[in-house]
């Protein structure tokens, strides 16, 4: 995905002076930061700017080349046009770190991570949950996938439990944990055999996934022996 500047990627100079503005902002930041609760003067910005804009250009400036801008942009297009998802999905993929501040708290964090917490914002929704199992799928967005599985395991059990049992066989010790943590999520006890296996792994990440740790999981008979 290519990033471009603002005025490559809407017409409207007025508009295109305000994404600069805001582009220049070290933070995405909440309405308030601040340990009095001020009011952001960026939150302000994008405010401004989400009122302005049409649907096309909210999505334009999903491809600019401020993070901050894009993670703004993201989360106002999954909100308010879900028929535009699609176009959303491509910053899944954004490791581009970003700083967040919400109230006081400052943290960092990815553009991909912002985009998967404005989807889980909205999991009522099919097409949101659609997205998720898309991503899911999607080998190109390495362990993001299973944070996108597990958000949606609860709203399409079925078919996260499928592919959950299917990550069973990967290798990277994060996609089998979270593969594992699915299978608790949905309380599926039909992969008990795979579980046994996983229990002695080398990896402590994966033990612990496999160790019922929660009133969600449904452990077999088989897979209690295996793990005492």
């Amino acid at each position: 995905m290519s990033f471009l500047s603002s005025n490559r990627l809407i017409s409207d100079p007025a508009l295109a002076a305000l994404v600069d503005q805001l582009a220049k902002a070290p933070h995405i930041e909440s309405a308030r930061i601040g340990y009095a609760g001020s009011p952001s003067d960026a939150h302000a910005l994008f405010t401004r700017i989400s009122q302005a804009a049409t649907a096309h250009q909210a999505v334009a400036l999903l491809r600019h080349d401020s993070a901050v801008v894009r993670g703004y942009l993201a989360e106002h297009v999954v909100t308010t046009n879900p028929a535009e998802l699609d176009a959303v999905y491509p910053l899944l993929a954004d490791s581009t770190v970003v700083e967040q501040m919400s109230g006081c708290l400052i943290d960092s964090t990815t553009v991909s991570q912002v985009v998967l917490l404005a989807l889980r914002t909205h999991l009522d929704r099919p097409a949101v949950q659609a997205l998720l199992l898309r991503a899911a799928h999607d080998p190109k967005l390495g362990e993001l996938r299973v944070e996108a599985l597990q958000s949606v395991a609860k709203q399409r059990p079925t078919e996260a439990t499928a592919l959950a049992q299917s990550l069973l066989r990967e290798s990277a010790p994060r996609l089998l944990a979270g593969a594992i943590r699915t299978l608790g999520i949905t309380a599926s006890s039909d992969s008990a055999s795979s579980l046994c296996a996983l229990a002695s792994s080398a990896e402590s990440e994966v033990r612990a996934a496999v160790a019922p740790r929660s009133a969600h999981y449904t452990m077999t008979a088989s897979s209690r022996r295996c793990a005492s």
